[in-house]
């Protein structure tokens, strides 16, 4: 947030930024406006993140009673993301953009850092790369299996043989990069667009279930939140189809 304040684009540049919109694509491979944006809205909306919290929330302990307890946590971390997106993007529209460097190596991205951290950015953009990559893969690894367990009504317990190494056979996938000698930031857009394309299946998959009566009784879905999840799963459709466009302009 110091670092936005200190190299914050003028006003009016970012009030004519809120205007939803897609840039031209650029000449390189990979770096098409449509990917970028669909692996921008696949970090943020990661499908995962609803079997992660609704995972943590049952593990809390949480009913009914908590609702409102939920959902001022919720709103509170959705806050705080956009907070922190919009930080991170005009931080490098005040940079990069300004310059008209794009990026196409991670140690292009040290530049952010130094009008605030100066000598010490290589360091800091370092560990913070380290400490980035190691609390997404912990999430990332334990999905499946979380997911297994609920599918068979088994007790989660991450010590038993099986869980351990198919959370190995996940983590030998982030070897992609060193072994094959692959374009981090490259392999990171498209990891994160691939998100976007299974948004629509997820959003369907909720509306589905809060939908059923059998299930929800009284708390079934109502007009209200149906036409939300109608809007939700539109602007997914949207997505994924950039996303694809931008995987087909890639390839």
């Amino acid at each position: 947030m110091i670092n936005f304040f200190i190299m914050m684009p003028p006003p009016e540049d970012i009030i004519r930024g809120l205007i939803p919109s897609i840039p031209q694509p650029s000449g390189d491979a990979g770096k098409g406006a449509y990917l970028v944006v669909a692996s921008m809205v696949g970090t943020t909306v990661f499908s995962g993140l609803f079997i992660i919290r609704t995972t943590l929330v049952k593990e809390a302990g949480w009913t009914l009673v908590d609702y409102k307890k939920q959902r001022n946590d919720a709103a509170f971390s959705v806050v705080l993301m956009f907070v922190i997106s919009a930080a991170i993007m005009a931080a490098a529209a005040g940079t990069l953009h300004a310059e008209g460097i794009s990026l196409s190596k991670a140690s292009q991205m040290v530049a952010l850092l130094e009008p605030l951290a100066g000598p010490m950015a290589a360091s800091i953009f370092a560990f913070g790369l380290i400490a980035a990559g190691v609390s997404s893969q912990i999430p990332n690894v334990l999905m499946l299996p979380w997911l297994l367990c609920d599918y068979t009504g088994a007790e989660r317990n991450m010590t038993l043989g099986r869980y351990r190494i198919l959370v190995f056979l996940i983590s030998l996938l982030g070897l992609v990069v060193p072994i094959f000698e692959a374009r981090p930031v490259l392999v990171m857009i498209v990891s994160q667009a691939f998100n976007a394309v299974i948004l629509p299946a997820t959003v369907a998959c909720i509306f589905y279930l809060s939908n059923r009566k059998d299930l929800m009784k009284k708390y079934k879905s109502g007009w209200i939140a149906n036409s939300i999840f109608g809007v939700i799963f539109l602007f997914s459709l949207f997505t994924s189809t950039v996303s694809i466009r931008g995987l087909w302009q890639m390839m």
